[in-house]
């Protein structure tokens, strides 16, 4: 099954930033410990695979104003760097430099079919003061790992039933509710 996972960070969310935080809940890892052990507590979520974005891709709306001389991403100015990978993560963009296309890859000829037009850009992650439609899209996941490690989802399975956590959005909106600070990303988890 697919989920999704919202993370939170204090650092930037590169590849490594995510391996790290989801290592604890990397179900190779869980069962190779507890093989012999049907009962034991499980992680409140696992996976086998991940992938920024995925299935969930483009749920952050990222403010763009080209008329905005001061803000970090210049979007006037052509970037000799892209932005995505470095400013925010795009399933979309990411995709695309991969691909035998990459030396001819430039996000701005992108980025007008991602929303710009309309004052954004559809992202996966990036930082929280830059997300317009933060707060409405943080409890729109099936779990969530907040800065400290701590994951929550809005069910687990214990053993042999799921168990629904009936205060999960109250949870998720309370950690979202006056955050500006850090990063958030979305994330497409397999199990």
């Amino acid at each position: 099954m697919h989920y999704c996972l919202m993370f939170l960070s204090n650092e930037f969310p590169t590849d490594a930033v995510i391996e790290k935080a989801l290592k604890p809940f990397n179900s190779e890892d869980f069962w190779a410990l507890h093989e012999d052990d049907e009962n034991c507590e499980q992680p409140v979520f696992t996976w086998d695979w991940w992938q920024v974005g995925g299935r969930y891709n483009g749920k952050l709306k990222l403010k763009y104003d080209p008329d905005d001389d001061t803000s970090e991403y210049r979007w006037m100015f052509v970037a000799k760097q892209p932005r995505t990978k470095r400013l925010f993560r795009s399933y979309l963009l990411e995709a695309f430099m991969e691909t035998k296309m990459a030396p001819f890859f430039r996000e701005d000829d992108y980025i007008a079919s991602m929303g710009t037009r309309d004052g954004y850009l559809y992202v996966d992650g990036g930082k929280i003061a830059d997300m317009l439609n933060f707060k409405e899209e943080c409890t729109k996941c099936f779990c969530y790992l907040d800065t400290d490690g701590n994951a929550y989802a809005c069910r687990t399975w214990s053993n042999h039933k799921w168990v629904e956590d009936t205060s999960f959005k109250d949870k998720v909106k309370s950690a979202c509710e006056n955050r500006t600070d850090g990063y958030v990303v979305f994330i497409d988890i397999h199990d």
